[in-house]
């Protein structure tokens, strides 16, 4: 074998990469120099994502309603549907929630030395402003909400929404914007009757079961505290919880995925989220019509 020398006669080397002596310094994750672990507040930042997920999706249904509207047939099954099955449920709670506030303002008038001819009072702010619109929220949540996710995510899971989407049928427009259309056009007409029971119970705990107040006493002093404005503002709590509770419900229903157990997480994190924006809502709309102005008929 032939040797090839260079001019010194010596025989070349091949050239062997410099060796650097650069050393990479391994850094520890960034959570470790947070001062807040990460299991902390990324549940936080997950629920934030969901609700930004929840508003996008409503938009979107918001959007095609007007697409929604020649599945006309779906719109008025779902509004009776909805009106059959869910208006004894809300009727019942604020029955039995305007009876208890009609306890309370007796008892606790009595004891402020023989104030109880005033319960009428107590009875009107706390049914129209507070007690019945976050019952009604409620039972919206627990018999509506949930309903919707069992019944798209039941339709997620057999294929039936990507069989519409196969035929031609767009599965937004007809499964959620016509059952968001129907509970707009049945929930303010199922509060105006449950507002009512509310007010019926409270005069019926008053009359029945205490008997110490008269009745010309007791509605001269529930119609001087009860005007259309704090109506119109109650009518707009409930309009707003049971619009939220339709968007977290129909969200979870339609992006199901599990098969069953999927359904039921779904249900459940319906459940929790639902009232927690119930009752966060409430605080903040009561500090926007209420809390700069009480609006009553007392001078100041």
């Amino acid at each position: 074998m032939a040797l090839y020398l260079n001019r010194s006669g010596v025989v070349p080397q091949p050239e062997r990469p410099a060796l650097s002596m650069a050393t990479t310094t391994v850094r520890p994750p960034a959570s470790q120099f947070s001062p807040v672990p990460r299991r902390f507040w990324a549940p936080g930042l997950e629920l934030f994502e969901v609700l930004g997920q929840i508003v996008l999706f409503a938009a979107g249904a918001l959007r095609a309603a007007s697409r929604a509207v020649r599945y006309h047939h779906e719109i008025w099954w779902y509004a009776a549907f909805l009106a059959i099955g869910s208006t004894p449920v809300a009727l019942a709670m604020t029955f039995f929630s305007g009876a208890q506030c009609s306890v309370e303002a007796y008892h606790t008038l009595h004891q402020l030395g023989g104030a109880e001819s005033y319960a009428g009072i107590f009875n009107a702010l706390c049914d129209l402003r507070e007690i019945t619109p976050l019952f009604f929220g409620f039972a919206i949540g627990a018999k509506v909400g949930c309903g919707l996710v069992a019944e798209l995510g039941t339709m997620r899971i057999n294929e039936e929404i990507d069989a519409l989407e196969t035929m031609g049928v767009p599965s937004v427009p007809f499964l959620v914007s016509t059952r968001m259309i129907a509970c707009l056009l049945v929930l303010p007409l199922m509060y105006v009757l449950s507002l009512a029971t509310s007010f019926f119970a409270s005069w019926v705990v008053q009359r029945f079961q205490i008997g110490l107040v008269s009745n010309g006493v007791y509605f001269s002093y529930f119609w001087r505290f009860t005007n259309l404005t704090d109506f119109g503002f109650s009518m707009i709590k409930a309009v707003v919880f049971a619009f939220l509770v339709i968007c977290v419900g129909v969200y979870y229903g339609y992006h199901v995925k599990g098969g069953a157990v999927g359904i039921g997480r779904a249900v459940a994190k319906t459940m929790a989220i639902s009232l927690v924006m119930i009752v966060v809502v409430n605080a903040i709309l009561t500090q926007i019509f209420w809390g700069t102005n009480p609006n009553l008929p007392i001078p100041a």
